[in-house]
């Protein structure tokens, strides 16, 4: 093998080096005004030496992980990079010295040291990681595993062919079985590093929901909820159908322009028509309509979100849950098939209003709402492996044909603390004005952080207005910060109550509803209620109003007093 080491020993190269050093030395006995410049390039050369060394005594000793090797390059190749760039800069500016010819010479020499170090180093990391595939690395041997796993299974049949349904199924599961073998197969022969590509990944979690295997999340809690307080189960396996891309842009007319419903963070939402019992794609008008969310390549979410939407809510039932009719992972491309929702978002009915919705939300109906949502985080919360939704907003908020709300994207959903912790550290992703301030500040995420996000949201339907908007006067562009100091008071209702929807709703009505939402925004996560208390509250407050209709629709009779005899 070829190693670096053995390169800086040849005559050119150290030739060049020794030239580097040399010019640097007397130029920083003469020169003041680019000393710490030329001090830098000095010290990037210093640093250079001992990163190469160290490359070659590591591929000699063939354990060295190929991560390790590629990033000792890549530091390389940096160095030198900052060398060739100093010292250009400097030679325009050292002229009066006259070590210009040298450093045009250094220039040069720097140039082809970096070329060659470029190639050498793809050289090292092939012949090594070869020699490691000779020597039974066990990165090798577990791709050769992989694949005789796979081949196995094309020859034998495991369970996921056991349960096709029909042929068609059990083709298209041999052609993607098939194609894993194959990509296999070239991880063998090339040996990429270990970041998988985005493609290979998707047929992995494809086939696995193929497959029927239990997700992440049904393996976590694979006991059915308790029913006492809620009308949800987990599901033993996803209940999400795998469709083919063709499938779905036929269900879906090629995604054309005039059949898109919306846009998320996540991609575009597309209208499509399936058979109802099947769900092979169908005709316009016949069948069940189907929302397909087919993702956008420059989305910052991917895969991770496409999983958890497939892993949770492939396995949940609940009325105020968005149904999963199923899921697509093709070469380039990641979607999702829902229920169509036929009256939208919650979002669109507050503050978006088109044509197709003109009429004001009744107060009746965002009460009927609130509750279904509180009634899916209570569910969600309830479970033995606690969910946190970590993105509950009105734009999530899905309205059927008669108000009832569904809870939508689960792409940033997370399994909850364990082992008795009251939180779990992750990283914060979100959306501005609805995330809880605990988990904005230090990434410690509460079951309860789902309560302030829910307290956000109905403070929304109160005011009739989004949680942020720079659009507005300054003290209401953050709706909490603004009407928070409001909601204790009975006097201050006229005030973020909604204006389209006076006469609607009783001064007590409003004033418990502010109440509840005062309490979910509470700033410490201890001082909010469960989302099962909140649910009591709401749906007290639902038969005040139930109440007072029928006092209204009963007539009163008046008692006379009996004649004597």
């Amino acid at each position: 093998m070829v190693l670096v080491g053995e390169f800086l020993g040849g005559a050119a190269l150290g030739a060049a080096f020794g030239l580097l050093f040399d010019v640097v030395k007397e130029a920083i006995d003469k020169s003041t005004t680019f000393n710490s410049l030329l001090k830098n390039i000095k010290s990037t050369l210093d640093f250079l030496k001992p990163v190469i060394e160290k490359i070659a005594e590591q591929n000699m000793e063939l354990g060295l992980p190929e991560e390790e090797i590629r990033y000792l390059t890549q530091q390389m190749e940096e160095g030198v990079e900052l060398v060739r760039r100093s010292s250009k800069v400097c030679k325009w500016n050292c002229m009066k010295y006259h070590y210009t010819d040298q450093l045009v010479e250094l220039d040069g020499s720097l140039r082809r040291l970096l070329d060659v170090l470029k190639v050498q180093g793809v050289r090292d990391v092939k012949e090594t990681l070869v020699l490691v595939r000779k020597n039974g690395d066990q990165l090798i041997e577990s791709a050769r595993d992989g694949k005789e796993t796979l081949y196995l299974v094309r020859k034998n049949g495991d369970q996921l062919t056991e349960s096709a349904r029909d042929g068609k199924e059990t083709l298209d599961l041999t052609r993607k079985i098939n194609m894993l073998v194959k990509r296999i197969e070239r991880l063998v022969i090339l040996c990429p590093h270990k970041g998988k590509s985005r493609n290979q990944t998707r047929n992995r979690v494809s086939s696995a929901n193929k497959r029927g295997g239990r997700s992440r999340f049904s393996e976590a809690a694979s006991s059915r909820i308790n029913e006492s307080h809620t009308e949800g189960q987990v599901l033993e396996t996803s209940n999400s159908r795998f469709f083919s891309f063709k499938e779905l842009k036929t269900a879906c007319r090629n995604f054309r322009p005039e059949g898109l419903l919306g846009e998320g963070s996540f991609g575009k939402v597309f209208k499509g028509w399936v058979d109802e019992k099947t769900l092979v794609p169908s005709n316009v008008g016949t069948g069940m309509i189907i929302a397909v969310k087919k993702w956008k390549p420059e989305s910052f979410q991917g895969l991770e979100e496409w999983k958890a939407e497939v892993d949770f809510l492939g396995t949940l039932s609940h009325p105020n849950l968005v149904k999963l009719l199923g899921n697509c992972s093709a070469d380039n491309e990641l979607l999702l098939v829902y229920e169509f929702m036929q009256k939208g978002s919650l979002e669109v009915h507050l503050f978006k209003r088109t044509r197709d919705i003109e009429a004001v939300l009744s107060w009746d109906n965002r009460l009927k709402i609130a509750i279904g949502v509180a009634r899916a985080l209570t569910f969600l919360h309830s479970l033995p492996k606690q969910i946190i939704h970590r993105d509950v907003k009105s734009s999530n908020i899905l309205l059927d044909e008669n108000y009832n709300a569904k809870l939508s994207g689960f792409g940033l959903a997370i399994l909850g603390p364990t082992d008795g912790e009251s939180y779990i550290e992750t990283k914060v992703i979100g959306t501005y004005g609805y995330a809880a301030p605990e988990y904005v500040s230090t990434g410690n995420l509460y079951v309860k952080s789902d309560v302030y996000s829910f307290g956000v949201v109905l403070l929304e339907i109160l005011t009739g207005l989004g949680a942020i908007d720079t659009n507005r006067s300054f003290p209401k562009q953050n709706l909490v910060d603004w009407a928070k100091p409001l909601l204790s008071h009975k006097r201050n209702l006229k005030t973020f109550m909604d204006a389209k929807i006076n006469g609607q709703y009783s001064s007590k009505e409003a004033l418990q509803t502010a109440k509840v939402t005062l309490k979910c925004l509470a700033s410490d996560p201890k001082g909010r209620p469960s989302m099962k208390e909140v649910v009591d509250a709401l749906e007290q407050i639902q038969a005040i109003k139930e109440y007072s209709k029928q006092t209204e629709l009963t007539p009163t009779t008046k008692s006379t007093p009996s004649s004597q005899s």
